[in-house]
């Protein structure tokens, strides 16, 4: 009788736990994300995608945003060599190892796409290390003092190898040539034939090498990211997706060439419509989905035009105050930083009272510099890179100076307020016009929007419109912060748009 109810028991401990991997293998936590195929690779993937420019290990609420994009059934996470400098990848390889060894998640759970190419940075001295040593790399393209670029298989051996080392792990799901064209843009060659036959030679030994490491088990598959797949076809840097399919193939029909990444937002819609393939009969996305290649978008909330950068993305405006008033308010803090500065006068140290003194200027700066903004962007750059740390410096110093002195306290706590309150004055008068600016957009994609959509925010319109054409395996959105992942994670389960094609000029 024990022998048999032992054997029930064990029985139903095996069902539970095959229930338990289904829900765990199908299910996501909150959302149900729609899944898509990511080309002849046959992987599933989220139809958002973590995108990783602008992360980095050494700032917290990033661990926190990316860990809760996973935990809400984001699956694919983007992210290259020389995004901030290798700690991208060190944040993305740290917090996935946590969640594995907490069985929380299994690396199969998990699409890693990595990119090499870009020389900065780290890379820029390992690259001019091997210039002093008399061991150079081939074939670097040099586009600035401080930035090159190479796609040669030694340089990318060297990159994929630090890559895993960074992420933690043994295999990269997805490896792409980042940029390539940077090799058109930079190199002068007296023939444009012979320059893009130089191209496409460069990218075919590449894919040679990346094969080996396919074979290796270094990489499962492999791609190029480039900004220039949708550009017109007689564009210097152009990279014609028609040339690259031949490469692959004329290496092997059972090539390992299975992922393009390209731009694609509402500013820049002409990246999806612009036919460039076989004499201009056919567009990139065309010939991708023909080819059963996994596309990712990237900035689909960074459209570029005029050389300026526009942000799709509705903002918050903390202060209802005109610009008038903020300029006022600016003269109010020049004035109240007249008074600091007689307290500054008053630290002993040289050098320490001369940079303070220097810092007290944000009234006058933010007055004379007021038009100079591109945006809420460019300010918010401005405020947390250079105005925020001046204030915290010139605070740190007067608190410490003046610790026992509640009259200066009182006059240094009064300056700190105003300006906090100018800082999101400014932000907030950027915000408005933005905003305003905004509604053209909004009132655009409305025109094809189902009407129970019209309320969702401008970027999540902007990643559903394009998330609503077949062709496109996943759009990354960088998510630095947690209320980006909450404002994404709302439209991945909606339905595809049915005038998502007439929007984007497709046929």
């Amino acid at each position: 009788m024990k022998a048999i109810l032992s054997s029930i028991f064990d029985i139903l401990v095996n069902i539970i736990e095959n229930i338990c991997h289904f829900y765990r293998d199908n299910l996501t936590i909150g959302n149900i994300l729609i899944k898509k195929r990511l080309g002849k690779s046959n992987l599933e993937v989220s139809c958002v995608g973590f995108g990783s420019y602008r992360i980095s290990n050494k700032i917290e609420q990033h661990h926190h945003a990316l860990e809760k994009a996973l935990k809400k059934g984001i699956n694919l996470i983007d992210t290259s060599s020389n995004y901030a400098d290798g700690e991208s990848e060190i944040l993305i390889g740290n917090l996935i190892s946590r969640l594995i060894s907490t069985n929380e998640f299994r690396r199969e759970d998990l699409i890693i796409v990595t990119k090499g190419g870009y020389i900065q940075g780290q890379n820029l001295q390992l690259v001019n290390q091997r210039v002093e040593i008399g061991s150079p790399y081939n074939e670097i393209v040099i586009c600035s003092p401080d930035l090159k670029h190479s796609i040669n298989p030694e340089f990318l051996e060297d990159q994929i190898n630090l890559s895993l080392q960074r992420l933690k792990m043994d295999c990269i799901d997805v490896y792409l040539l980042h940029n390539p064209e940077y090799f058109l843009t930079y190199t002068k060659m007296n023939s444009l034939t012979d320059l893009r036959n130089e191209y496409y030679k460069r990218i075919e030994t590449a894919f040679r090498f990346l094969e080996q490491k396919v074979d290796e088990g270094k990489i499962k598959w492999y791609g190029i990211s480039s900004n220039t797949f949708g550009a017109n076809a007689d564009k210097l840097n152009f990279t014609s997706l028609e040339r690259v399919l031949e490469i692959a193939e004329n290496i092997s029909p059972k090539n390992h060439f299975a992922v393009v990444q390209f731009p694609l937002n509402a500013i820049e819609k002409v990246n999806a419509s612009t036919k460039n393939q076989f004499d201009n009969t056919k567009t990139f996305l065309r010939l991708a989905n023909e080819a059963n290649l996994g596309v990712l978008v990237n900035r689909p909330l960074n459209g570029i035009e005029h050389n300026q950068i526009i942000r799709l993305a509705d903002y918050e405006i903390k202060e209802n105050i005109s610009k008038d008033e903020t300029i006022d308010l600016a003269s109010q803090i020049e004035s109240i930083e007249k008074e600091i500065l007689i307290l500054a006068d008053k630290i002993e140290d040289g050098e320490i009272r001369k940079n303070v003194i220097d810092c007290l200027s944000i009234g006058n700066i933010i007055k004379s510099n007021f038009d100079r903004f591109d945006g809420v962007t460019h300010f918010s750059e401005v405020r947390n890179q250079f105005l925020i740390p001046r204030a915290n410096y010139s605070m740190q110093n007067l608190f410490e100076t003046f610790r026992e002195d509640k009259s200066a306290l009182n006059k240094i706590n009064n300056y700190a307020v105003h300006v906090n309150i100018l800082l999101d004055s400014c932000e907030s008068v950027l915000a408005k016009t933005a905003n305003e600016e905004n509604k053209k957009l909004h009132d655009k994609l409305n025109q094809y929007l189902d009407d129970s959509y019209h309320q969702l925010s401008l970027s999540q319109k902007s990643v559903l419109m394009i998330n609503s054409l077949s062709e496109i395996s996943c759009t990354l959105v960088g998510m630095r912060k947690e209320e980006y992942v909450n404002d994404i994670i709302e439209i991945t389960d909606y339905k595809p748009q049915q005038k998502a094609y007439e929007y984007w000029g497709l046929d």
